[in-house]
């Protein structure tokens, strides 16, 4: 450029706001960039070496932008899936093995999230399906049950050593270790539900937070919880599970977003149908 009055008009401004703006760079620099004293204007040796390396910068700027644009043009799609805590948790490496041998290139993981939040969690697109109980219908959320898990008794080791099968009504005395506490509703009142189908009422209710620290005070034979069976995966010292000789059953829907047909949520079902089947073979 031949003067700054070209150069602003060059780049649709003012010529003084333009001068101003240098004048500020070259204090900070702490030196003279341009030899105003010919024409047309040049720059000093300072002024060329700063020129040099702004156009270095520029050109590492745009590489990184379309290198970050490539990245994420080319980033491994998710798919995220909900859990209940502890329910069917013995199966998941095999569902997520069958998914992930089928979609290599989708990134899967998971959320442990009860039944209530996962229909949060699909609406705002946290998950992209869910593992859940039992819930009220919404209109946006497609439900499909899965199977019926079976409910044991989780009792402390010393209680009737030889004795595998407990009538719910003879532990009626036996205070009632329920989690989850919150959220609900949730497999807490799913027991509770249980309970009072079958006339019988808590002496005791022991509400806790997770499944771990129910079993925690089962083993210190503050009580009993009802657990589903593939709870029995989670070892406890000084905890046994015994079956009921009510045949309590737990429903396990898969949910997602009405309308989703995507290749993933295909690729999940398939994995589940696979696994389901392949464990009632086993049985």
């Amino acid at each position: 450029m031949s003067s700054f009055t070209e150069a602003a008009r060059s780049l649709h401004m003012a010529q003084p706001p333009l001068s101003q703006r240098i004048r500020e760079i070259e204090q900070e620099v702490g030196t003279t960039l341009f030899n105003r004293q010919v024409r047309p204007l040049a720059l000093t040796p300072a002024g060329r070496l700063f020129y040099d390396q702004a156009v270095h910068v520029l050109r590492t700027a745009d590489a990184m932008d379309t290198t970050m644009r490539k990245f994420v043009a080319a980033e491994r799609p998710r798919f995220v899936l909900g859990l209940v805590p502890a329910a069917f948790h013995a199966n998941i490496p095999r569902v997520i093995e069958a998914f992930c041998t089928q979609a290599p290139d989708v990134e899967f993981s998971v959320r442990e999230l009860s039944s209530v939040e996962q229909i949060v969690a699909l609406k705002d697109g946290r998950i992209d399906a869910g593992l859940c109980g039992p819930i009220a219908v919404d209109t946006d959320i497609s439900l499909t049950e899965l199977f019926a898990e079976g409910i044991l008794a989780a009792v402390p080791t010393s209680w009737n050593p030889g004795k595998r099968i407990f009538d719910l009504k003879s532990l009626v005395n036996r205070p009632l270790v329920s989690y989850p506490s919150e959220p609900r509703p949730s497999f807490a009142d799913v027991v509770l539900d249980l309970y009072r189908e079958h006339g019988i009422q808590p002496g005791e209710l022991i509400e806790v937070r997770e499944l771990h620290t129910a079993l925690v005070l089962v083993a210190a034979g503050r009580g009993i919880s009802l657990v589903p069976e593939s709870a029995t995966a989670l070892a406890q010292p000084g905890v046994r599970y015994v079956k009921l000789a009510q045949p309590l059953k737990l429903k396990m829907m898969l949910c997602h977003r009405g309308g989703d047909q995507s290749a993933q949520l295909s690729t999940l079902q398939a994995a589940l149908k696979r696994v389901i089947q392949t464990g009632k073979k086993a049985t």
